[in-house]
């Protein structure tokens, strides 16, 4: 995690203002440390450079949900390869490129960073989030072997409480499935989200879905 990213987060329990504790950094990078929210007091770690930004307190459904995409992030593409899922990949790339997208871009539910390494090739600057600590790790394995970790910073965040300031993004995807794991959704957008108050005004919109 860059520093620079403090000035997107917000606390996503009351949207209050975080600060840095404790941080230990790498070659300009924060490792490992801690964010407080100055309004709550709420506390979030900083593991292997991703800032751990679940409400909380976390549902249990919410850990259930992130033991099994942890446990499944190494099998995910190897799994999901058949010529329905293909043509189905081809479809969400060309709706992204179609909109030809730019600036600061939020992409809700990253999985193993397949949009974000898109998007991010596309010259934006991309903020990928997932509940799953497993696929952000596995997303920021690719992102590394292909040259763009200065590009992408990963956060570790529920669909439905989006840890970002108002107005700091261009843009906001969403793609195979996020919010369907996400039962308030839309309290997500409202707050956060593509159609919310994270995204400017004059690029707000829904999100691809």
């Amino acid at each position: 995690m860059r520093e620079e990213l403090l000035d997107l987060l917000a606390c996503p329990s009351c949207r209050g203002e975080l600060k840095l504790e404790s941080a230990s950094r790498r070659d300009g990078e924060v490792i490992k440390g801690r964010l407080t929210c100055r309004s709550c007091g709420a506390t979030y770690p900083v593991e292997e450079g991703i800032p751990r930004l679940l409400a909380q307190p976390c549902p249990r459904a919410y850990r259930a949900l992130m033991a099994y995409y942890d446990a499944y992030a190494p099998l995910m593409d190897r799994n999901y390869h058949n010529p329905r899922i293909a043509y189905m990949r081809e479809v969400e790339d060309a709706c992204i490129r179609s909109t030809r997208p730019s600036g600061t871009v939020l992409d809700i539910g990253c999985g193993t960073g397949r949009q974000a390494i898109l998007l991010a090739e596309l010259g934006c600057r991309v903020v990928a989030t997932d509940i799953s600590m497993g696929m952000l790790l596995e997303a920021r394995r690719r992102l590394h072997a292909r040259g763009l970790d200065d590009r992408v910073e990963l956060v570790q965040a529920s669909a439905d409480a989006l840890p970002f300031r108002p107005e700091v993004f261009d843009r906001a995807c969403s793609i195979f499935g996020a919010f369907n794991h996400a039962p308030r959704w839309l309290r997500g957008l409202s707050g956060s989200g593509a159609s919310g108050r994270s995204t400017r005004p004059s690029r707000r919109g829904a999100p691809y879905s």
